[in-house]
């Protein structure tokens, strides 16, 4: 007998890095940063990625072990496929999602603060099952 049961958006947040996550799927993403800091909403950046390929997940698992923190953001820059609400702090200007062979831009994902390409990363290391949830939730 099939299960059909949907779960709800909490739930099935909670399960992430816990369950598998489907290959096909795409997801936003804000770092919690932005709530901790009580940004308004408008202005915090959503993140569209997909989840790392089989290849991925294994450079990013090489990546962790060594420290290798370049090859980590390198990867999740690859998984990066859209963005919204993504402003320069300088001018106040909004970034315009750049697409390079369907991921983000180098040069302008590459200039994001460290912390909000290290939370990129350790969201896609756990929706990929490849971070330990616990750990990662102690950081991000």
């Amino acid at each position: 007998m099939a299960d059909t049961h949907i779960l709800d958006e909490e739930t099935r947040k909670k399960l992430e890095g816990l369950t598998p996550f489907n290959a096909g799927t795409t997801f936003e993403f804000t770092p919690d940063i932005y709530d901790r800091l009580k940004i308004p909403s408008e202005a915090r950046p959503v993140f569209s990625l997909r989840p790392l390929t089989v290849s991925e997940k294994a450079s990013i698992t090489l990546f962790i072990k060594n420290g290798d923190a370049k090859g980590m953001h390198e990867t999740a820059r690859k998984a990066c496929i859209g963005w919204a609400n993504l402003y320069d702090s300088g001018t106040g200007a909004a970034i315009p999602y750049t697409d390079e062979a369907g991921s983000a831009s180098k040069d302008i994902f590459h200039s994001l603060p460290l912390p909000i390409k290290d939370a990129i990363s350790g969201k896609l290391g756990i929706v990929s099952g490849v971070m330990d949830i616990e750990k990662v939730s102690l950081v991000y």
